[in-house]
């Protein structure tokens, strides 16, 4: 897929699947097929970023307690797990941080976490398009057929999850060798430290 897929253009390449004619519009009214396959889209979608990848992975983030004490997180939040720096355990339950040690929802302070945010479907890298699609559409032909074929991921839906975790290998590596120069070049000496005593 071109790296301009939409959530149309899956929708449409889904419904491809079952033999049925692309539509023009995900807006109501529309055929229950649509509205089914976009459903199936958003679920995989969901439970694809749920695994936390470095492109919906925001790390050191800071959230602050609200008036009333308790940390409300971003309604697009997925997962919260406390930084290393971080002493205090943590969970998410609802929309707020829980402090398990306490056993409330109360915060006294700042809380550093790393958030795991679920894109839109748009938003995500084509290799992650990808991947959500074809899982979609094997998992949307399964409940509208009823294939038992359908229950075992196909031959291009792991050569498009291959493909993610490729990118998700030379992400990493480029986020590790960036934070290795960054490193490097701060804990450079000066050309005259080297001569003071």
């Amino acid at each position: 897929m071109a790296i301009g897929t939409t959530k149309l253009n899956a929708v449409n390449t889904m419904l491809s699947y079952v033999g049925e004619a692309p539509v023009n519009s995900l807006s109501d009214p529309r055929p229950t097929d649509v509205a089914i396959a976009e459903a199936v889209l958003d679920e995989v979608s969901r439970a694809v970023q749920t695994e936390g990848w470095d492109f919906n992975t925001e790390c050191e983030v800071t959230l602050s307690p609200d008036v009333s004490g308790e940390i409300v997180v971003p309604p697009d939040t997925l997962t919260v797990k406390a930084t290393s720096r971080w002493a205090t355990k943590l969970t998410l339950r609802g929309n707020r941080l829980f402090n398990i040690e306490d056993r409330n929802f109360t915060w006294t302070s700042d809380v550093e976490v790393d958030l795991v945010r679920e894109l839109p479907f748009e938003d995500m890298p084509d290799p992650a398009k990808q991947y959500v699609l074809r899982r979609a559409a094997r998992e949307f032909r399964e409940r509208v057929t009823d294939d038992p074929r359908d229950r075992a991921p196909s031959e291009p839906e792991l050569r498009a999850l291959g493909r993610l975790m490729n990118f998700e290998h030379e992400s990493s590596d480029h986020r590790m060798s960036d934070a290795y120069s960054v490193g490097r070049i701060t804990r450079r000496q000066s050309p005259m430290d080297g001569h003071r005593q």
